[in-house]
């Protein structure tokens, strides 16, 4: 087994009303990280960005992209702050709006977020990772979100 302490990340794109969900998708993502399971070796990161903006609003500005994988080292600039990131998956999901609107707890963002994942799964898994088994990962995610509690 491989310790993956930080395989995922939530990247939250917010407004004022929903900043208290980035709290909770944030320790997600962590206690989902620390189960340390094993889904090859292919992604060392994965960054599921959470548009969590009023599609009527806000929202028009930020689009769905396609899922995208970036083999080997690379460099992020983020306002100064410079990241590597090696071998990463990234996506966007966007929860229901009105859902994260009534979430107060882990486990309502969790339902909320596995049912933002499951409408991407089909993309996601036509993404061609060596050595990652995309399949497990989505199924162990997908399980971990929906039995998720406080």
């Amino acid at each position: 087994m491989r310790n993956n302490t930080d395989l995922l990340g939530f990247f939250c794109v917010v407004e004022q009303r929903t900043q208290e969900v980035v709290e909770l998708a944030d320790e997600l993502a962590h206690e989902f990280s620390s189960k340390a399971l094993d889904f090859g070796k292919g992604v060392k990161k994965v960054t599921a960005t959470l548009i969590l903006t009023d599609p009527q609003g806000l929202g028009e500005w930020h689009k769905l992209t396609p899922p995208k994988f970036y083999p080997g080292l690379r460099c992020l600039d983020y306002m100064g702050l410079v990241v590597e990131v090696e071998d990463a998956l990234e996506f966007c999901i966007r929860p229901e709006f009105k859902v994260i609107l009534r979430s107060r707890s882990k486990s309502e963002v969790a339902k909320a977020i596995a049912s933002a994942l499951m409408d991407a799964n089909a993309e996601l898994r036509g993404v061609d990772i060596p050595n990652f088994d995309m399949s497990l990962f989505l199924s162990e995610l997908g399980a971990f979100l929906i039995n998720a509690r406080e």
